[in-house]
């Protein structure tokens, strides 16, 4: 983003990119909007376009900002919503900001007129697709949430997909594309081939599906349980401190329908949910006994019992109380062996940054240094190769977090010294 007001990126991390974690409608979230930054600079400059990065930038960052409130006609809802932000209409003056909010409007691809000004053209040739796997896989999520009041299954889903895109991306499809380079005529070809079969069109789809853990959430969870937990069971996680906070429950739920798919267990994805989302709840009430008050808490939540029978509500606090690494007998059940293979690590970075927000929650008066020395220890007991840590399947993440952590592991200054330098640049960076 070269030649960006730096005060500007700023304001909008702060204040607009938040906005956006409600808004993931069909793939239409933040990342989504990076993408589209991304490819509005690259286009840029790849076409020697003589304009302002910081309207470029705002409209990139707003083009969607309204999908949430109205998917149909969300192009005028962000520009209305653009035009009501006074603090970011300061970077501009009276006709830029006419022309952002005239861009913003423009960027649908079923446009039936031209884009007004080079600014709609952009941004609405960087809203198009180049990536065949991203596009196919956000064209589910749009159309399951476009449908959802039908409860369609996933082949009535690839159905509607397959005509959406065919109209949007197919020869004489209607996706405007005012800046065509390589990697959209590449795309373009790719889609078309998939078209001229409908049969391995609907195949990948149907595999990018299978493999993909965070449409299975959205497609194959029952929605009602999916809203009931996100409403009343996701904002006690900000009761945690970060270690066991939100982003990690998310985590959890994400890596156990990856353990399922990788492993291809027949298994109820209702109860796998539940498990990975309400495994951490009771950790601010006592740390050390959080796995049984955990799986109590579920086990006597009423609303459950709409969903579950009281032999899968067993299952599901046993899974729970069983999830702890340190635990010195097997899970009873095979949910109790993917919640607690699920809350395992898969990355260094995020193992030293938990180990260390936890071992500063546990020991407040701690130096940093002694914080260090200790998540040292800790984790040499846990992940070393006599370590306590199980692991019930075969997973290629944690296999690779296993051989890096315990490269680590085998000198403790090194170790140190990479804690240190990582914890401080997430300091620096406002992460912790």
């Amino acid at each position: 983003m070269k030649g960006v007001d730096k005060k500007l990126i700023k304001y909008v991390n702060s204040n607009i990119k938040t906005i956006y974690n409600s808004n993931d409608y069909g793939g239409h979230g933040w990342d989504h909007i990076k993408e589209v930054i991304k490819r509005s600079f690259e286009l840029m400059k790849k076409f020697d376009l003589d304009v302002n990065p910081n309207m470029v930038y705002v409209i990139a960052v707003y083009h969607d900002i309204g999908y949430s409130t109205d998917p149909d006609n969300h192009e005028q809802v962000s520009s209305d919503m653009f035009l009501k932000d006074s603090k970011i209409k300061e970077f501009f003056n009276k006709d830029e900001i006419k022309i952002i909010s005239e861009a913003i409007v423009d960027h649908r691809a079923s446009l039936e007129y031209e884009a007004r000004s080079i600014y709609g053209k952009l941004v609405s040739s960087a809203d198009r697709a180049i990536d065949v796997k991203n596009m196919l896989k956000r064209s589910i999520a749009f159309q399951y949430d476009r449908h959802i009041d039908e409860n369609p299954t996933i082949n009535e889903v690839i159905e509607y997909s397959f005509k959406k895109l065919f109209s949007k991306y197919g020869n004489g499809g209607y996706a405007k594309m005012y800046f065509p380079d390589d990697k959209y005529q590449n795309y373009l070809k790719k889609m078309n081939k998939l078209f001229s079969d409908k049969n391995v069109f609907i195949k990948t789809e149907m595999d990018i599906f299978l493999k993909s853990p965070d449409l299975q959430i959205r497609l194959c969870v029952n929605k009602n349980l999916k809203e009931y937990i996100e409403d009343n069971i996701f904002p006690e996680y900000a009761k945690n401190e970060v270690a066991h906070g939100i982003e990690h429950i998310k985590y959890v739920i994400n890596r156990s329908f990856e353990i399922v798919i990788e492993n291809k267990l027949d298994v109820n994805l209702d109860m796998v949910y539940t498990i990975a989302a309400y495994h951490d709840i009771g950790h601010h009430i006592d740390s050390f006994n959080h796995e049984k008050i955990s799986g109590e808490i579920a086990y006597k939540d009423n609303y459950l019992k709409e969903y579950f029978n009281n032999d899968d509500l067993i299952i599901i606090k046993e899974a729970i109380e069983d999830h702890r690494a340190s635990s010195k007998i097997d899970p009873r059940s095979i949910y109790g062996k993917i919640v607690s293979s699920a809350d395992r690590n898969d990355s260094v970075e995020q193992c030293l940054r938990r180990s260390y927000t936890y071992g500063k929650k546990l020991n407040p008066t701690f130096t940093d240094d002694e914080i260090f020395e200790n998540a040292y220890q800790v984790l040499f007991d846990k992940f070393g190769i006599s370590g306590y840590a199980k692991f019930y399947f075969k997973d290629k993440k944690y296999d690779k977090f296993l051989y890096d952590i315990r490269n680590l592991l085998k000198n403790k200054e090194e170790f140190i010294n990479t804690q240190r330098k990582y914890i401080d640049k997430l300091r620096k960076n406002g992460k912790i």
